[in-house]
């Protein structure tokens, strides 16, 4: 296995290239998938999930590599990576930082993406939410049975209007 500083530098330089491409999938995919849920292609959204998982179980073993990796180094998750007394190959430090770097950038990148995913789907079912609740009229008040047992409100109707 690996026994070396160099053995271990390279290692974590793969690593974080693989996070990178890895990333960058993700980043890809989540893009495509905002585009669906506008679109409203459910199969394709369906798909992409898929597809995002697996992409998500991928960057997660990697992430266990890379830890293991800067636990070698006595790295507590990037801090003292630029430290001039790191146990880095002397010619894998700036290609590792650099590396670190980009990944760092990626991984934000692909947070705020899902953040405004996540911001687009709370509002919209926000909105609905508040649809369904004028639309539908359901009493507040709690309803019991002639045997003393709770009854849930059902909605008294509703009547949707739809064109194809």
């Amino acid at each position: 296995m690996f026994r070396t500083d160099v053995d271990y530098s390279e290692k974590l330089k793969t690593v974080l290239k693989e996070q990178y491409s890895v990333l960058s999938e993700i980043y890809d995919t989540q893009k495509k998938i905002r585009e669906n849920v506008n679109e409203r292609d459910w199969n394709e959204l369906q798909n992409l999930i898929y597809s995002f998982n697996s992409l998500s179980e991928k960057f997660n073993l990697l992430e266990i590599d890379r830890l293991e990796c800067f636990d070698y180094f006595g790295i507590k998750d990037g801090a003292g990576l630029s430290s001039t007394n790191n146990k880095f190959a002397k010619e894998s430090v700036g290609d590792i930082q650099d590396l670190y770097i980009s990944v760092k950038q990626k991984l934000l990148a692909s947070k705020i993406e899902n953040k405004a995913l996540n911001d687009y789907i709370k509002i919209t079912s926000e909105f609905l939410q508040g649809v369904f609740d004028k639309v539908v009229p359901n009493p507040k008040t709690t309803v019991y049975s002639r045997t003393g047992s709770l009854v849930k409100n059902q909605p008294k109707s509703m009547i949707l209007n739809t064109v194809l």
